[in-house]
């Protein structure tokens, strides 16, 4: 029995002690039971076998993001590298993954010490899969449970993230700034404060987090173009980096801030680093290119320095694929120094080199296009500028004021064509006869010799094609024989073996661009022996051009001896547009009048150059004096000056309006005097009896309208306004007469008034009555007709919002700001009303039609009224609306109504222009 003992006592206590493990194991795995067991158990399992694996797989998809990241090195880069939409949709299902990882943490080992981590690594997921929202909540709720874990000043860098990424600049900026107050460096009257013993030893901010801290506040200030607080703030997490990767981004966004502001030595130094650094090789080229770029353009030798610097970029086999950078910068030195021709050669070649990247090719058109406008060659201008539209990405941050520039810029140069070409015409009209049969000799000439190249190269490519098929095939994978040059990869044809080949060859060599037809002696080659080339025309031209224009000669004469009426009239059409008459004189200076007026407005109005809109104006009067524009434009004139604070020159503008046209519009306006209404027109009647008419309508008095339409046919037969009249009363016949009257009255309005906006709304209502599943009549007519949209009465401009917290006054103190200094004109009002329905209205007043209206609105827009000078961000209504329908509307509290109505109605306009 003794001896028995100890094995029984071994295999109890075996027995035990795996039953207390069993215990104390299912005891500890409840995920919610907060016991200093239960915490470690959970602390362990929870973040090794589920929060390690997320986490590596998140670290994993940034490297991805980063590394498939493109950088524009064009603009500022970006200080994170997270990619676009199309790069978060790539990465959806590993983040998938991961949110299933960070949730499983959670669901699994809540009393862990990992579940707050959890919840950090699902809102970075939320983040990378641009789902904003869903990110700020998981940090804001990590913020409110988990107050004592220190987390809070990563988990608030990425709420700043990811306002940033909800285009919300201002939001962020504001938790930022409050963040950074309490976390950020401290100062004191613009000095920094240096942080105390306790404060260096035992930060409130973890070291980890302050590079997330520094850098979140650079790229905020960035992406609000506030260059040097970035930069402030990136030098911050510059120590705090880790990684060099890192750090090489941020030296570099440091160089590009420091050179957009001007210190040129602090961009050298930032760019220098990378030199050193063993970069990626993209960083390492274009730091070298923005060390070239930074130079004094009045220090010649510095000059000198870089351009060389450039050109042995050229010669680097490494730089292959970035040649059109280097191109374009040393477009923009020749440019510096006057050098145009050079410059012109340069951007070329960058847009010949342009492979990779289409902005750099695009920039490049853009520098051509601003050249040739100054030179000025308004055609090739306007060419560039297109290719600069059609090359751009849309993603570049200039995109749209290239777009808006092209758009004005080929209006503009439309304009300045017209002016160039009339003023040739009128020069022409003054040669003599033998001098116009000159330049339409040397006319039909020119196009000849076009035209027998054009056909000598066809001619060339129909025998190379013919030519092709007869070359000896060589097999795949062998090479050519001896003596042969394989073109085409598959077949060849020695070169002397191509009799075409050879004639051309021989003819391009003996033409004077080339050597000409040299003496068989020794030293043929030197310049001094070349053939004197002759000083006309014609002898410039190669031998198959001059037999190429005999024959033409020759054509020519046999055509004029068999019908001279026909040459005569060939010759004829070249001068065709030349103003000979003194009518057709006038007519021509009509066009450049009328070019001359919408230059100048373009350049005060959109493109907002003032100066160059005042040289317009005034040559404009030096050339056209007394021209029908003349009051108008001295008006503007004085506005001018006015605004540039030249006030002896905007009193002359003013002194020669009101002795020249006292009565004008313009005139009375400088005066404080009200020019002459237009309802006191000789049709004041007509218009007043429509308005009654529109009124009567609008009150559902049907009876009374179809009344006025036979007083208007009685008072005013054949009037002006007759096809609107008809409208009205189509109208009222089909709220009290059957369907099929009110379908036959519209169709005889179609083809009564064919092609005018009454025939177009007419047909609009009956494709809406003729369709198969025909609603019935009450439905059609509330759709229909609830307004009525007359494009040539009266309009009001209406901006409608819906916030309690709405500066109403300041609103209005800016659009009367506005009409002041653009609309003083038209003599317009400013109100505002509370509509019933909720909205607050600021209305200006009056318009004599719908296109004024929508004018105004465009030009509003354009300036950023709204959101730039009111700075309103939020939701709003904007639209044009007639008096009637402005009182209906408010009558019946149909405000957001009205606008679906006429934003619709809008839009059908624009199609119809187009």
């Amino acid at each position: 029995m003794l001896c028995k003992t100890p094995l029984n006592f071994n295999v109890t206590y075996k027995y035990l002690f795996a039953v207390l493990i069993i215990v104390i194991s299912s005891w500890s795995c409840n995920p919610t039971r907060d016991r200093r067991i239960n915490r470690e158990w959970h602390t362990l399992t929870g973040h090794y076998n589920v929060y390690f694996n997320g986490e590596q797989k998140l670290l994993e998809i940034l490297q991805s993001l980063e590394k498939g990241h493109v950088n524009d090195f064009t603009r500022v880069l970006d200080v994170f590298p997270y990619g676009d939409q199309a790069a978060a949709k790539s990465i959806s299902g590993p983040l998938d993954e991961v949110l299933k990882k960070a949730s499983k943490s959670i669901q699994d080992h809540t009393v862990g010490r990992y579940t707050d981590d959890s919840y950090l690594l699902m809102g970075k997921a939320h983040f990378l899969k641009q789902d904003y929202f869903a990110s700020i909540e998981a940090m804001q709720y990590i913020n409110s449970k988990y107050k004592d874990k220190g987390l809070r000043p990563i988990t608030t860098t990425w709420i700043v993230k990811s306002y940033m990424g909800l285009k919300k600049p201002d939001e962020a900026e504001a938790i930022m700034s409050m963040h950074l107050s309490e976390f950020g460096p401290k100062s004191h009257k613009g000095k920094e404060i240096k942080p105390t013993f306790k404060e260096k030893w035992f930060p409130k901010v973890p070291a980890e987090f302050n590079h997330e801290l520094y850098a979140t506040a650079a790229h905020v200030a960035i992406k609000q173009n506030k260059y040097t607080t970035g930069a402030k703030y990136l030098e911050l997490a510059i120590p705090h980096t880790k990684f060099k990767k890192d750090k090489i981004r941020y030296f570099y966004i440091l160089g590009q801030l420091y050179l957009m502001n001007d210190s040129i030595s602090l961009a050298n130094k930032y760019f220098g680093k990378i030199l050193k650094m063993n970069a990626p090789y993209e960083f390492e080229f274009n730091a070298s290119i923005n060390i070239a770029r930074a130079y004094d353009p009045k220090d010649k030798s510095s000059v000198k320095r870089v351009r060389k610097s450039l050109k042995r970029m050229l010669k680097d086999e490494k730089n292959d694929g970035m040649y059109d950078q280097i191109h374009y910068e040393l477009g923009k030195l020749e440019y510096k120094e006057k050098n145009i021709n050079e410059a012109i050669r340069q951007y070329k070649l960058s847009v010949q080199k342009s492979t990779k990247n289409p902005n750099q090719k695009a920039l490049s058109y853009l520098a051509l296009g601003d050249i040739y406008l100054e030179i000025p060659d308004y055609k090739l201008a306007q060419a560039y500028y297109d290719s600069t539209a059609t090359s751009i990405s849309k993603e570049y941050k200039d995109y749209k004021k290239i777009i808006d520039k092209k758009d004005l810029l080929s209006e503009l140069i439309s304009h300045l064509i017209v002016i160039e070409t009339q003023d040739s015409l009128q020069k022409i009209a003054l040669l003599s006869s033998t001098e116009i049969e000159k330049k339409i000799d040397q006319w039909i000439l020119a196009e000849q010799i076009a035209a027998q190249k054009a056909q000598r190269e066809e001619a060339l490519r129909k025998e190379a094609a013919k030519n092709a098929p007869l070359a000896p095939t060589i097999p795949p994978g062998g090479n050519p024989p001896s003596g042969f040059a394989n073109m085409s990869g598959s077949t060849a044809q020695w070169y002397f073996y191509n009799t075409t080949t050879v004639n051309n060859g021989m003819a391009e060599f003996l033409s004077l661009k080339k050597w000409g037809r040299r003496a068989n002696q020794d030293y043929w080659r030197l310049s001094k022996k070349q053939k004197e080339a002759p000083t006309d025309d014609t002898n410039e031209m190669t031998d198959g051009e001059k037999a190429g224009a005999d024959k033409a000669n020759k054509t020519n004469n046999k055509e004029g001896t068999d019908s001279i009426a026909n040459v005569n009239a060939m010759r004829k059409d070249w001068i065709k547009d030349v103003p000979f008459t003194e009518d057709a004189k006038k007519r021509s200076t009509e066009k450049t009048i009328e070019a001359y007026y919408e230059i100048g407005m373009l350049y005060d109005e959109k493109l907002l150059d003032y100066n160059e809109a005042i040289k317009n104006f005034d040559q404009m009067l030096i050339r056209f004096p007394g021209n029908k524009y003349e009051a108008e434009i001295l008006y503007r004139l004085y506005k001018l000056h006015t605004k540039q604070l030249n006030t002896a020159k905007a009193a002359s503008a003013k002194s020669q309006l009101l002795s020249k046209y006292p009565e004008s519009p313009f005139a009375l306006i400088l005066q404080n005097k009200k020019p002459q209404s237009p309802e006191e027109d000789a049709n004041k009647d007509l218009v007043k009896l429509y308005e009654s008419m529109y009124a009567s309508y609008q009150a559902n008095d049907f009876q009374r309208v179809m009344s006025i339409k036979k007083e208007s046919d009685t008072k005013f037969p054949g009037n002006s306004m007759r096809a609107r009249f008809d409208l009205l009363n189509t109208l009222a016949i089909g709220k009290t007469q059957s369907l099929e009257v009110f379908k036959s009255e519209l169709s005889i309005l179609t083809k009564e008034y064919t092609g005018t906006e009454v025939a177009e709304y007419a047909k609009a209502i009956l494709d809406v009555l003729n369709k198969k599943d025909e609603p019935n009549k009450d439905t059609v007519q509330k759709q229909t007709r609830d307004f009525i949209i007359d494009e040539n009465i009266p309009h009001y401009y209406v901006f409608a919002v819906k916030v309690d917290k709405f500066d109403n006054n300041e609103a209005l103190s800016r659009y009367n700001a506005y009409n002041e200094e653009f609309e003083s004109v038209a003599n317009l009002r400013v109100n505002s009303i509370l509509a019933n329905d909720g909205y607050q209205l600021i209305y200006v007043v009056q318009f004599p039609n719908l296109e004024k209206a929508l004018k105004y609105t465009e030009g509003i827009n354009i300036l950023g009224l709204v959101k730039k000078q009111i700075n309103f961000q939020g939701p709003y209504l904007e639209f044009a609306v007639s008096v009637a329908n402005f009182r209906k509307m408010l009558k019946e509290q149909k405000t957001s109504a009205y606008n679906e109505f006429f934003q619709e109605y809008k839009n059908a306009l624009n199609q119809r222009k187009q």
